[in-house]
């Protein structure tokens, strides 16, 4: 490779258009992806990828042009390929949600998600869901029953398996249970996406021993299972700050996704998705992501240094719920946050909540970068 200097550059977007997908972004500086770049075909993808970016060339010429690509490139690089084949995949959904806006007025009128991020359920000592924690879970369903008139309910969860179950999934499954005035359940298989919930699947791998430090410590402080949630998880994030950044990126992604299926959704429906992952990738999200706006002087605080400022750890199938809607011309409104919790909610009632989209915008691009 020709001799080029990245560090002379303060961020990503600066490098150079053909040097972007050559480099990869790390904490102080870049990284050469010397991986994807044999053989000399990123050159050629990158003019593709450009093309799409700019609009030069629609999902199907795209395709084609990617075909007619592998077959010059004979040497094609296997890493280039599949970068290749993921860009052109979330390009095409981006398309078909454009699409839905302008040409199915039958679609995005007036619709209501809420996304609804959940702790799983109380574990045993193994990390298997605990019959409290099944007690928990089906509780959290006849909440979902009751408090509001959904048309549909699609549940996600993450794929971590401990102590011969996967907790997350198995607190989904006993909660959809619990919801049969809920006309369409939905549980979609998407490897990626459970993938993404869980916290063990970080590139960056979470450090959690700070948290089993936080436990043995609590007799002999009288701490409770709150304060261990506090302080344990305020340690990992604090010990472990990339895979902090890289969990909040992950639910940015997935949250963005979602947000964007409004567009596909038929109008004036109501459709809640139950998401259920672990502490550990819920609080780094908020962290990034949440907004607090003072009620009467209008002043905005953005995330938080420690949990303790919105009312400490997430508790045992704790939720809060991000809530969007369209109005009659397929506009997003806000996008605001409600914690479902009574005593969180009362500690942050000075506060408006809102999700800060342009740090969401960020950390969707970091995803995209990084580990799509």
């Amino acid at each position: 490779m020709e001799n080029f200097d990245p560090s002379q550059y303060s961020s990503h977007d600066k490098l150079p258009n053909d040097k972007k997908t050559l480099f990869k972004k790390v904490d102080g500086g870049f990284v050469y992806d010397s991986v994807l770049s044999e053989d000399g075909a990123w050159g050629e993808a990158v003019e593709l990828m450009e093309k799409i970016n700019n609009g030069a060339v629609n999902y199907a010429e795209a395709e084609a042009l990617f075909e007619e690509f592998k077959k010059r490139t004979n040497n094609l690089n296997q890493g280039v390929e599949d970068y290749l084949i993921k860009y052109l995949e979330n390009y095409e959904i981006k398309q078909e949600f454009e699409k839905a806006k302008t040409e199915h007025p039958e679609l995005g009128s007036n619709v209501k998600i809420i996304i609804e991020f959940i702790r799983h359920g109380a574990t045993m000592p193994d990390g298997s869901l605990s019959k409290d924690g099944e007690k928990q879970a089906s509780r959290l369903g006849e909440g979902l029953n009751n408090s509001n008139d959904y048309d549909s309910v699609v549940g996600l969860a993450s794929s971590l398996i401990e102590g011969g179950n996967e907790r997350a999934l198995k607190t989904m499954l006993i909660a959809l249970e619990n919801t049969p005035e809920i006309k369409n359940h939905y549980i979609p298989i998407v490897k990626k996406i459970e993938s993404d919930l869980n916290y063990k699947k970080l590139k960056n791998g979470m450090d959690i021993s700070p948290y089993r430090q936080t436990q043995q410590e609590a007799p002999g402080k009288g701490w409770d299972v709150k304060t261990i949630d506090t302080i344990g998880i305020d340690r990992i994030m604090s010990n472990s700050p990339k895979a902090t950044m890289e969990a909040a990126t992950r639910l940015s992604y997935l949250t963005k996704f979602l947000l964007n299926s409004i567009s596909i959704q038929k109008n004036d429906e109501k459709v809640i998705y139950p998401i259920v992952t672990h502490n550990i990738m819920i609080a780094p999200f908020l962290k990034n992501v949440l907004v607090r706006i003072n009620k009467k002087t209008g002043d905005r605080i953005f995330g938080f240094d420690k949990l303790e400022e919105i009312g400490g750890g997430i508790g045992n199938t704790e939720a809060f719920d991000i809530v969007a809607s369209t109005d009659d011309e397929k506009k997003l409104r806000e996008v605001g946050i409600v914690f479902k919790d009574k005593a969180r909610a009362e500690f942050l009632s000075e506060f408006d909540l809102q999700i800060d989209l342009e740090k969401l915008a960020d950390l969707v691009k970091q995803y995209e970068e990084n580990y799509l």
